[in-house]
């Protein structure tokens, strides 16, 4: 893990980094995000479905979803595992024991690291 210092004077200082993810259908991925994960809708556009992007929200952490008609994520494999974000987290076991045996989610266990991913894609397509 890197460190971050802070801003001295009137550098620029990033204060964060949002994951943008393509989906299909960005409302029903939203419902799958809240049932299965935790998040909440932070902001949608337009008002009504079907949306063009939508914010969703756990805590500090925003995820983004970004429409694309027909979308549907290659299936490319590799041997160490494919991701598209990286959360930092306390709890991740009891994550895994609330997700566990939930559609769209595949579960492995390497070394002393549990990672949680979609058997699909790393944003799931909600069918």
């Amino acid at each position: 893990m890197t460190t971050a210092s802070a801003p001295v004077g009137n550098e620029i200082s990033l204060r964060s980094a949002v994951p943008t993810f393509l989906a299909s259908d960005v409302a029903r991925t939203v419902e799958w995000y809240e049932q299965n994960l935790g998040f909440h809708l932070a902001g949608h556009f337009p008002n009504e479905e079907p949306y063009a992007y939508a914010s969703m929200m756990r805590g500090p952490v925003e995820v983004m979803l970004l429409s694309l008609a027909d979308y549907r994520k290659p299936d490319i494999r590799r041997p160490t595992g494919l991701w598209e974000a990286y959360i930092r987290m306390d709890g991740v076991h009891a994550l895994y024991e609330t997700v566990a045996g939930k559609p769209f989610i595949q579960m492995r266990s390497s070394s002393n690291r549990t990672t949680i991913g979609s058997s699909r894609s790393a944003t799931p397509t909600v069918t």
